[in-house]
């Protein structure tokens, strides 16, 4: 596995030994969700009978994962062998600071592509409906990992929440540190 920022793991170099039939080049491995049917892979790549790994982009969404070996002769919906399951956990970060008349936030995702649709507003803790933001929404920019937003003038607990376009307009994919304001 190779690691790059944030001790991330960027890729994920799968060895296989197979002896129950000889490995040709239309076997082949796919990277699968943990539970998923043969047919619903993520990725996949052939073999090179002459090398014995294939080297894949490590997934982002969290979730547990599982590489699976395909013989060519075989039907797709049928497996020679698994490997052990995956665990990507959550590195996504998100932080509120609260500095005089302002919340600065920071952000550092990973496991979702950002998108220019990607948003992030302030929320009192307790707020249930994600349309019930506080001030103005901001759009992310895919270029910067920070803005600021006016700290409320009515004391209490808030936080900020990111919203990605790949989960969902109104389904909170992240929240921050909960900022205090007195």
């Amino acid at each position: 596995m190779k690691r790059g920022n944030n001790n991330r793991i960027t890729s994920i170099r799968v060895y296989y030994q197979i002896y129950s039939r000889i490995p040709t080049n239309s076997d082949w491995i796919a990277l699968y969700k943990r539970g998923m049917e043969n047919n619903y892979y993520v990725t996949y790549k052939y073999v090179d009978s002459r090398i014995p790994f294939v080297e894949f982009e490590a997934p982002r969404e969290v979730y547990e994962y599982e590489f699976r070996y395909h013989s060519g002769s075989q039907p797709k919906t049928h497996d020679v062998v698994r490997s052990d399951v995956i665990y990507v956990e959550n590195t996504d970060i998100i932080v509120a600071e609260s500095d005089g008349g302002v919340i600065a936030v920071s952000w550092d995702i990973h496991s979702q592509e950002k998108t220019s649709s990607d948003w992030i507003a302030l929320f009192k803790v307790t707020e249930a409906n994600n349309r019930n933001f506080i001030g103005d929404y901001k759009y992310v920019d895919i270029n910067s990992n920070a803005t600021v937003f006016l700290a409320p003038t009515e004391p209490g607990e808030y936080e900020i929440r990111y919203f990605s376009y790949n989960v969902g307009r109104y389904t909170t994919f992240r929240k921050s540190n909960p900022v205090i304001i007195n």
